[in-house]
């Protein structure tokens, strides 16, 4: 479907984003945290690689 691909992109595109930033926002909990990669560099790229395997699901796979 279209739309998740549309998702997909926008999602790749925050990974871009979160990536020259040096900071993405995850789920934590009811609320949302903020993980930079000079204070948490494994929970950085954990959450950029689980952010880019989704949004490749999003375009390849549905």
């Amino acid at each position: 479907m279209l739309l998740f691909k549309l998702f997909g992109g926008l999602l790749l595109l925050y990974v871009a984003y979160a990536i020259v930033q040096g900071e993405v926002v995850v789920k934590s909990g009811v609320w949302a945290k903020r993980i930079t990669r000079e204070d948490a560099p494994t929970g950085f790229w954990g959450a950029i690689a689980l952010y880019i395997a989704l949004a490749l699901a999003l375009i390849l796979v549905f």
